[in-house]
């Protein structure tokens, strides 16, 4: 008989660059050793889904029915697990979970999960995210009840770092190099000089504007957190944690919540390593900060 295929469910909307990126991170993290053995991937690409943040704070649609109809087509497909590969849902996740079996992963617990079991010693974390999500405090909330300090760009450089997102020239407008690249430097630069030993990319694209190959510009090199590719590592760990990460049914909840917690504690000891692609990708592991001397060398 053929091995069950385990599915991952992608709730799509918070960028087509960011969903093919996550893709590509599955793959690179999963145990295939051939093509029939590979994780079986389900997208809901949904550019309707309404900015998240301008939600949270107040400004925009709520998101709920719009991400349980996302999530309700994943689960009537056939997906063992969703993930929503964006940081600010959190609130909504809570909303629509009771209403299915399947487990949602959201990348903000995932990722604070994350850094409390990898990183125990460093209370002081930078925060790199939007205004909006800044604004709504879900990260902050979430990092403080993980035992961690999250440290804030100031002023002036999370202005950068927003143009370094949505400015004509941004990420978000396609482009991964030149300005965008030179913006995210200067918020980096900007948590370095408060002092703090890791950095989390709060916003996905942020990791489409880094090199894995980045040389240290002193003699103090601070980790990365891409949450993206810690999601990524969490969806591999639940499906060979026996391909049962979420529960069947009622009699099986006990046990694939136990599955769960195993399949969370591998993936924070594994080792988070840089990706080599055509857009590199800073990852959790001695990602060097970016100092003025040496950005203006990357391509």
């Amino acid at each position: 008989m053929a091995e069950r295929v385990f599915r991952i469910g992608i709730v799509g909307g918070a960028g087509p660059a960011v969903i093919a990126d996550f893709m590509r991170k599955i793959v690179r993290h999963a145990t295939a050793r051939r093509d029939g053995t590979h994780l079986g991937m389900l997208v809901e690409q949904s550019p309707r889904i309404a900015d998240r943040t301008e939600n949270l704070i107040g400004a925009g649609p709520d998101l709920t029915i719009a991400l349980h109809a996302a999530c309700n087509n994943l689960a009537a497909a056939g997906a063992d697990l969703i993930a929503i590969p964006c940081n600010t849902p959190r609130a909504f996740v809570q909303r629509v979970q009771p209403h299915f079996r399947v487990q949602i992963a959201n990348m903000l617990d995932v990722t604070a999960r994350h850094v409390a079991d990898a990183f125990p010693s460093q209370r002081r974390v930078g925060l790199l995210a939007t205004s909006g999500t800044l604004a709504s405090g879900v990260y902050e909330r979430t990092l403080e009840g993980h035992g961690k300090a999250p440290v804030l760009p100031a002023a002036a450089a999370q202005s950068r770092l927003m143009d370094a997102i949505y400015g004509a020239s941004g990420v978000k407008a396609g482009f991964v190099s030149g300005s965008c690249q030179d913006n995210l430097y200067a918020a980096l630069d900007d948590l370095h000089s408060q002092g703090v030993d890791l950095v989390i990319l709060g916003c996905p694209e942020l990791a489409l504007l880094l090199s894995p190959t980045l040389t240290a510009g002193g003699e103090r090199v601070v980790p990365l957190i891409d949450p993206a590719t810690v999601l990524a590592q969490h969806c591999v760990a639940c499906a060979v944690a026996e391909r049962a990460c979420a529960p069947r049914d009622a009699a099986s909840h006990q046990a694939g919540a136990a599955l769960r917690e195993r399949a969370q504690g591998q993936q924070a000891m594994r080792r988070l390593e840089p990706s080599s692609t055509i857009h590199p990708v800073a990852t959790a592991e001695s990602v060097p900060r970016a100092s003025t001397s040496n950005r203006r060398a990357l391509s």
